[in-house]
């Protein structure tokens, strides 16, 4: 098998132990029913990340896509706990740095 049809594999592993979690954790009252997704959406995309670190092709562009569902992830779960406006706030800081690092690392020579 190769690495990226094991990483596949490992993927969804990942995902549906990461739900199940999420959903254990609403059913003990720790969070609300509409936190299940956000959550989901958090740790999954910290294994995206953590998954480019295996990753010899477009490991770069895996982590950013990561990345970038973390901020969605992150913003929905602050959507719950705070106004629209820090929402709106954290979730622009995060996607510009993110494009700033992806502008800066496509100037950079190979």
């Amino acid at each position: 098998m190769e690495l990226s049809e094991a990483l596949d594999t490992l993927s969804i592993g990942v995902g549906i132990l990461i739900f199940g979690v999420s959903v254990a954790i609403f059913l003990l009252d720790g969070i609300g029913l509409l936190e299940v997704v956000p959550m989901f959406v958090t740790l999954f995309s910290l294994w995206i990340m953590a998954s480019a670190v295996l990753k010899t092709k477009e490991a770069f562009f895996t982590a950013a896509r990561g990345f970038f569902l973390f901020a969605v992830g992150l913003a929905l779960w602050l959507y719950f706990h705070f106004p629209l406006v820090v929402v709106v706030l954290v979730l622009t800081l995060l996607v510009g740095g993110g494009v700033l690092v992806i502008g800066l690392r496509s100037r950079t020579p190979k």
